[in-house]
């Protein structure tokens, strides 16, 4: 695990792997409108999903990314 801030330094400098992670930022905006008129079992459902792109969002640098590669 130690070697992923390493790993993910080195990707931030493929703007392949910013459209990359832009996609999956799109999918979780996606995700979070469609919690509208939802019942209760899927509204958790899809706070999961979103809490795991999340999560994925902020190891793989998000907000650096954008702001790198004007996403």
């Amino acid at each position: 695990m130690e070697q992923i801030p390493q790993d993910v330094a080195a990707l931030h400098t493929h703007e392949a792997f910013a459209r990359f992670i832009c996609q999956m930022h799109k999918k979780r905006e996606a995700t979070i409108r469609d919690l509208h008129d939802k019942d209760t079992d899927q509204v958790m459902q899809l706070s999961g999903r979103i809490a795991e792109l999340q999560d994925l969002l902020d190891l793989a640098g998000w907000e650096t990314l954008r702001k790198s590669y004007n996403l």
